[in-house]
């Protein structure tokens, strides 16, 4: 404190919450002071940090977490800790009474009658702790012997309670322990407290000399026996009026430890049971004073001793083994995700925790972040929001150098977008602005999440342990997925739920979206009836535990239940003869309750998750000291648990089954009223979810207020990037209650764009009808239905998508053409009359444009992209009107769209180098997407940009410029499928062509399952019937290859001739002439059968279509050709060879001259011509060699090499395809360049 501890009377602390009025004492590092909480209207104790120093932070925090969630009559109760600034301190309860001394012996040490015993003083020594400097003899006063034996009572039994729980006091004394008016003793100050479980050993400075025992001071190991001995010194004081050993505190210390245990050698007038009781604490070897149930019964207390408030740990060797398994291969350098399943109370939390402590213990720089789903919690991210406050603490723990290094000032900002508390990392600084849109500031998050997360994993061992995920949500897995990708972070996710609770969602959504994680199950049985005897053991009172063995059949080896049993037993022997199950003598224990602990009670298990205790006071009508009394007692019997922090207690119930059972029990009127109260209570408090309020609303009867705080939920998880959760708030609104047409119809559209956002785009679609049909004003409407048109198309779904374009069309005047040759024929008019107006427009705002006009231009729009890859022509063909009628609407922005839109279709049509009016239209699209300042607008332009590359066949440009499209698309508001697809395809595509194998492969299986999540059929297709069997292929399994393929192109439609049915075709080919060795006529049939329906379907207009295909047809000719004998129709095989050749030759680009000398090398070969073979692959070595097709370049090296017996060469052809990761590059140099090598 900055002020002297006399002086700080009449301070305020914690923003003037809490006053300090009195000052009652002051200890070694801090000061006790009588303090007035002013947020719980209360008078409390208060014990503050004289100096700040790190030892004495770390002593005050320690004294308040070992005792914070512990709660017993005879035990001060802990409240909350506080840190403000320098200011460290923590709140108690105060204890209005006297010092044990005092209650017993009275205000003096001195009577009428005494009678002088003990030593003298020497004079100068230096005055002992609690004792008065004088040279006077020791005078024994006659104590008050029942208030003697009431105060050895109750310490025992406060002193029990601390040790079942594996706490140790270490400072017994007079002055540390307290008695009210009542007769109540309190046990206070716990500065000394250990962890008996840890086995530390005393520290010799640690304690008063006159009450530590022996072994404290010799620095022996402690347990119970050490705490019992001080009650043992606190007797004798009471009962002589002096300790056992008084003196310099160098001889007392000496004598407990050397000399003989101390006796009362004056015990005239002093009951004999005490002094004997005295006598046997004092014993010098801790094996052979009683234990604490003794010291009761000889005290004549029948009450049994408490026992632990959960079972102790028994059994669980196989799933430890598991977990330890997990944990050892995640320390080596994996992501490991453990999923810990099995039914409620059968121990999954308790194994969790024995496996981090002993993590912790065998590795103490281990972190382990933990958090807890629960039902009825709405939050954004809950599986995960626990765990970050988590984090956050362990971030403000660390020295400010070693923060910094963990947590960079931008990641902190992406953080805080999501998780709000991370804002006080900045102390003021600033960061990065935030992302744009919700889709961005997720990756963003994720980017920031995943960078801090590497950074512990590398440092020290990382645990992440998600509890109660049945109850977890799916944007939490995503982000966690996000994070997590790749697998190369060593850390250790365990995800514990109920293995009863319906599908395991969040576990698929993380495997399925993060498919490089090792995956590990540990299923949780029940005890075997070995350990639930064992477990009977621990929680008998007695040696006899016959008795109790009849509850391991009751329980059924669940030891939440057991302990249970047990407790009811130990409270109501009659219990062991019922034959009622478990959950009713639970409920039993319940109903026993005094009726403000059961009020309390009722209204914590209808909250469902932590509730504020002022909130839990005021819904069960208890106030004041009841409130304490009420909440001491559920702590007591275990019923509810407390999570203390700066400014609020939180309550909720201890087990899933106190709160169903509890909950159950309810009557439904008083179900009702405490729904309705918590929901007032929480919507006064300003701190609540909306969509928690709607649930208490709902079970209240009141659906109106339900439905608005869903749709303020929806409100809410949109902003918070939470697109499913938003889905799920706006459904749930629209359920609550009948809503007008109107409203009906903005909750669907809401629901359609939270899809949109998820990537899901069906869904979206869906919902988009479905509001289309009751939108108020024919546009709308027809707006909504254009998009769930365009939705339907680009998620797969062409017939549906098909059908309802035609329709929207038809109401703006345009039609789809039924035939080919239509197609073909209206596409070249408007395409002729689109170059003789030019590209001048007269620039118009949208209000000026007729609303008819400007929805046709859109349909047009949605109709170019959505038939784009699925029906070239068609899409091509409605790419002119929209370019055509956007310049003479003159609407900017929608210009701006058509012609971005217009830049891949005419790099599409070929040729060497771009045209001029390639060139203008791209010069005149990016200036007007410069004056719009529309990231949507400015996004599209990039993708075009980055299509027109690929369509040139540029694919180091191709795929850079695409996959920074890709990031900027996600970012836009709204979802914007069609091109987001096609960037992801074109990019993976451009890998191939570039040899980039290793990295496609890298990333082809997260692209494939995003878009089986969002049930994307157009996405899955398209992009395994392209690039699917890549993977596969470089795995040198061609059969899973095919398999991929097959799967890919299963679902999709059969009528037509689409870009899919082309992908899947050339892809087909790649895998007959790998396994065939680039030999045979499998492949050729192949093609053969589909080349007519190939060129009816106008996709060789497209010349990257038309150079893929006649490098496909060229290389099944050469492979026939290479199984032919000469005469048997090789020569017409390969004359046909060379034509596909010299057709790649005239495209006019290194590309496809690259592939023609390929076919060319191949049918020289075939003839015998190695020298003119050499010559055409020198060509095809250099043309792809400047196209950036490394492994088609490293092909022609190798196929020339071997002719010239360049081993070294070979080899160095051959390390190319080994660098990608392909195990039989000789099969893959035959798919390339296959032939009679």
């Amino acid at each position: 404190m900055t002020a002297s501890a006399d002086d700080a009377t009449g301070e305020t602390l914690a923003s003037g919450r809490f006053e300090l009025l009195r000052k009652l004492g002051a200890g070694g590092f801090g000061t006790v002071y009588e303090a007035r909480d002013r947020g719980r209207e209360a008078i409390v104790a208060l014990k503050i940090l004289d100096r700040a120093s790190p030892s004495a932070i770390a002593q005050l925090k320690r004294e308040f977490r070992e005792l914070a969630d512990l709660a017993h009559p005879n035990l001060v109760r802990l409240d909350e800790l506080h840190v403000a600034g320098d200011r460290y301190f923590f709140t108690m309860e105060r204890v209005a009474g006297v010092d044990a001394r005092r209650w017993v012996l009275g205000p003096s040490d001195r009577s009428e009658q005494t009678t002088r015993v003990g030593v003298r003083r020497t004079r100068g020594d230096e005055p002992l702790d609690d004792e008065v400097a004088d040279d006077e003899l020791r005078t024994r006063v006659t104590p008050d012997v029942d208030r003697l034996r009431q105060v050895l009572v109750q310490i025992v039994r406060g002193l029990a309670h601390l040790h079942v729980h594996g706490k140790l006091h270490c400072d017994v004394k007079p002055s540390n322990v307290l008695v009210d008016a009542q007769g109540r003793v309190v046990l206070v100050d716990f500065g000394l407290v250990s962890d008996a479980d840890r086995t530390q050993r005393a520290r010799s400075a640690a304690g008063t000399p006159r009450y530590m025992s022996p072994e404290m001071i010799a620095g022996e190991t402690l347990g119970p026996a050490s705490d019992l001995y001080q009650v043992g010194v606190l007797a004798h004081e009471l009962l002589t009026g002096s300790t056992p050993f008084v003196g310099p505190a160098a001889q007392v210390l000496a004598a407990k430890v050397f000399g003989p245990a101390p006796r009362i050698a004056d015990s005239e007038g002093l009951p004999e049971d005490l002094v004997v009781l005295t006598e046997a604490l004092l014993a010098r070897d801790p094996s052979e004073r009683p234990d604490a149930a003794a010291v009761l019964r000889a005290l004549g207390d029948e009450q049994v001793v408490a026992r632990p408030a959960r079972a102790s740990f028994v059994g669980r060797a196989r799933e430890l083994e598991a977990l330890g398994a997990a944990a050892a291969s995640a320390r080596a350098g994996r992501t490991v995700v453990v999923s810990v399943r099995g039914p409620s109370g059968i121990g999954k939390t308790r194994l969790v925790e024995r496996l981090t402590s002993e993590l912790a213990r065998r590795e103490p720089r281990t972190l382990v972040l933990a958090a807890r789903c629960r039902e009825q919690d709405w939050l954004p991210y809950k599986a995960i929001d626990p765990a970050m406050d988590a984090l956050l603490e362990w971030l403000l723990e660390l020295p400010q150098p070693e923060r910094n290094a963990a947590i960079g000032d931008d990641e902190i900002g992406a953080l805080a977008q999501v998780f709000p508390s991370y804002r006080e990392l900045l102390a003021g600084r600033s960061s990065a602005p935030p992302a744009v849109s919700p889709t961005e500031r997720r990756r963003a998050v994720a980017g920031a999440l995943r960078a801090v997360v590497g950074r512990i994993a590398r440092a020290l061992r990382l645990v992440l342990w998600i509890d109660d995920a049945q109850w977890a949500d799916a944007d939490s897995a995503r982000l966690l997925a996000d994070v997590l990708e790749g697998g190369a972070l060593p850390v250790l996710v365990i995800v514990s739920r109920r293995g009863t609770e319906g599908a395991i969602g969040f576990e698929d959504v993380l495997w399925r979206d993060a498919p490089g994680l090792e995956r590990r199950a540990v299923e949780v049985a029940p005890l075997s009836r070995d350990d639930a005897r064992t477990l009977v053991q621990h929680l008998a009172a007695s040696s006899d535990t016959a008795p109790l063995r009849r509850l391991v059949d009751v329980a059924d080896g669940n030891p939440f239940l057991l302990v249970e049993l047990a407790e009811q037993a130990r409270i109501d022997r009659a219990v062991l003869e019922e034959t009622a199950g478990a959950e009713t003598v639970l409920l039993h224990r319940v109903e026993r309750l005094e009726p403000h602990a059961r009020a309390m009670l009722e209204a914590i298990v209808t909250a469902g998750k932590p509730l504020a205790r002022r909130i839990v006071g005021r819904v069960a009508g208890v106030r004041g000291d009841d409130e304490l009394a009420a909440l001491a007692a559920l702590r007591a019997a275990r019923f509810v648990t407390v999570h203390v922090a700066p400014g609020v207690e939180r309550i909720e119930a201890s087990h899933d089954r106190v709160r169903e059972l509890t909950y159950a029990a309810l009557e439904p009127m008083r179900r009702r009223a405490l729904h309705g109260g918590l929901a007032i209570a929480l919507a006064e408090s300003g701190h609540v979810d909306p969509d928690t309020l709607s649930f208490h609303h709902e079970r209240a009867g009141d659906l109106a207020a339900a439905a608005r705080e869903a749709e303020r939920a929806g409100d809410l998880a949109v902003r918070a990037l939470a697109f499913q959760r938003a889905a799920e708030s706006y459904r749930r609104a629209l359920a609550l209650r009948d809503h007008d047409g109107a409203t009906r119809a903005r909750l669907l559209e809401r629901i359609g764009d939270a899809h949109a956002h998820a990537g899901r785009a069906a869904d979206a679609a869906r919902a988009f009808v479905q509001a289309a049909e009751l939108a108020p004003g024919r546009a709308h409407a027809l707006d909504l239905r254009r998009r769930a048109a365009a939705l339907l198309l680009t998620a797969g779904h062409v017939e549906e998508g098909l059908r309802d374009l035609r329709d929207v069309l038809a109401a703006v005047g345009l039609t789809i053409p039924s035939s080919r040759a239509v197609i073909l024929a209206r596409a070249l008019a408007a395409r002729g009359v689109l170059e003789l107006r030019g590209l001048d427009f007269v620039e118009r705002p949208a209000a000026l444009v007729p609303e008819e006009e400007l929805l046709a231009i859109d349909a047009a729009y949605s109709a170019a992209a959505g038939l784009s890859l699925i029906d070239t022509a068609a899409g091509a063909y409605f790419s002119t009107l929209h370019v055509d009628r956007a310049l003479r609407a003159g609407e900017i922005s929608r210009v701006a769209r058509a012609l971005s839109l217009e830049v891949p279709y005419l790099a599409g049509i070929g040729g060497a180098g771009r045209s001029a009016r390639e060139h203008r239209v791209l010069d005149l699209a990016r200036s007007l997407a410069a004056r719009t300042e529309d990231p949507e607008t400015s996004a599209r332009l990039r993708f075009c940009e980055g299509s027109a590359a690929f369509l040139h066949a540029e694919w180091a440009a191709a795929a850079r410029t695409l996959e920074l499209a890709a990031i900027e698309l996600r970012a836009a508001e709204r979802g914007l499928f069609h091109e987001i697809v096609t960037a992801e395809h074109f990019t993976l595509a451009a890998l191939g062509w570039l040899g980039l194998w290793s990295e496609l492969s890298r990333r082809l299986p997260d692209v494939l399952l995003r878009a089986r999540d969002a049930g994307d059929l157009y996405a899955e297709t398209t992009i395994a019937t392209a690039v699917g069997h890549y993977t596969a292929l470089a795995a040198d399994d061609p059969r899973a290859a095919r398999a991929t393929l097959e799967d890919g192109i299963g679902r999709w439609p059969r009528a037509g001739f689409f870009i899919q049915h082309y992908d899947v075709l050339i892809s087909r080919t790649d895998v007959d002439l790998y396994e065939s060795l680039g030999r045979g006529d499998d492949a050729l049939h192949r093609v053969r059968a589909s080349w007519g329906a190939l060129r009816g379907s106008l996709l060789r207009f497209v010349q990257v279509i038309r150079v893929e295909s006649d490098y496909a047809l060229g290389r099944v000719l050469v492979a026939a050709a290479a199984s032919r004998d000469a005469g048997l129709g090789l020569a017409a095989l390969l004359r046909e060879a060379r034509s596909c050749a010299r057709s790649l030759s005239r495209e006019g680009i290194a590309w496809a001259r690259g592939l023609g000398a390929l076919i060319e090398a191949a049918c020289e070969i075939a003839v015998r011509d190695e020298r003119a073979a050499i010559r055409a692959l020198r060509t095809a070595e250099h043309a792809l060699t400047e196209s950036g097709c490394a492994l088609l370049a490293a092909a022609a090296t190798w196929r020339r090499a071997a002719i010239e017996e360049d081993a070294r060469a070979v080899a160095k052809a051959r390390d190319h395809f080994v660098a990608q990761g392909i195990r039989a590059p000789e099969r893959l140099v035959a798919m390339m360049c296959p032939g009679a090598w």
